[in-house]
């Protein structure tokens, strides 16, 4: 449904459309009514997904209205399914970058809490971000008579972030950039995006390449440094990929200036081990006990029965 359409949604009611204002302040019923999010405050990582449910609790309520505002440089809501069960006519506009404009009607009175549809949000930056998800005029809910009620509209958030999924912690001196090859083994599936690089107090210590792959599963990524810029510690792949509990993959990782290094041949940490087979350093040295100090970004997915280790 159009906006220009809600006159025509405002006459199912038997109504005149109101003012932005009146919508928000004036009508009958209790303050007990609440428009409300779940989850409240939702998030996903850059380039992922989630849902976000719309509910009303309310009293002696037919039908509404809601424009839902956020910022659109965040989040893309992609897709909205109304509960048609429930609210078997309405529409759903998001003609207008930003806002989301969706119309509810029941076939008779409620009362009761019911979920009005879900959305479907896509983190679209890059990087990490928050919005909020405002419930803004002329959001209404209305009585069987086209009464505009009184509602509490309880706004929310979403933010997309990433978390460390593999974390080697800080390494040490001595530093010096070059090419770590060894591998890598999880002890749960985690999806990666970024790759961290822990650099020596005062220094730009970074990965200028990062390649990391598993030929037997047909896994193999890669991604390049962008420079000196931004959010020039981490290293972003073009898309994010899945390394699956108790598989072994192999990474190169090529580093500048002076990235924090551990001096061991293994190291576990807290989601697997990771392993150094051969570091040649930039002079053309070569060692087998240089494991470079980096964290992978991105989530930790739940656990299924193929990721069991027997």
């Amino acid at each position: 449904m159009k906006r220009g359409d809600i006159l025509l949604f405002a006459t199912l009611l038997g109504i005149t459309v109101l003012s932005a204002t009146l919508f928000i302040v004036a009508g009958t019923g209790t303050a007990q009514n609440v428009v409300y999010l779940v989850p409240q405050d939702g998030n996903a990582t850059p380039c992922n997904t989630a849902e976000v449910e719309i509910w009303i609790d309310a009293e002696n309520f037919q039908g509404g209205q809601i424009n839902l505002t956020y910022d659109s440089s965040c989040v893309n809501l992609m897709c909205w399914e109304r509960n048609i069960t429930v609210f078997p006519m309405g529409g759903w506009d998001s003609s207008v970058e930003g806002k989301e404009w969706i119309t509810l009607l029941a076939n008779s009175t409620m009362t009761g809490n019911y979920k009005a549809g879900t959305f479907t949000i896509q983190c679209v930056s890059e990087g990490a971000c928050a919005t909020p998800l405002n419930f803004t005029s002329p959001s209404a809910l209305f009585d069987p008579n086209g009464d505009v009620i009184t509602v509490n509209w309880v706004n929310g958030t979403f933010t997309s972030s990433f978390t460390s999924v593999f974390d080697t912690g800080h390494g040490s001196y001595p530093s010096i950039s070059g090419t770590h090859n060894g591998t890598i083994k999880p002890n749960v599936t985690i999806e990666v995006s970024k790759l961290y690089t822990y650099p020596c107090p005062g220094t730009g210590g970074h990965t200028e390449y990062v390649r990391i792959w598993n030929s037997t599963m047909g896994l193999d990524v890669n991604a390049t440094w962008k420079g000196y810029a931004g959010d020039w510690h981490n290293i972003t792949f073009n898309s994010p990929f899945t390394l699956i509990a108790n598989e072994t993959y192999n990474y190169t990782i090529r580093t500048g200036s002076y990235p924090q290094v551990h001096h061991t041949r293994e190291l576990p940490t807290a989601n697997g081990w990771i392993n150094c087979t051969k570091f040649t350093d930039v002079n053309g040295r070569v060692y087998y006990d240089w494991i470079p100090a980096i964290r992978l970004i991105g989530r930790v997915t739940p656990a299924t029965a193929a990721d069991v280790d027997m």
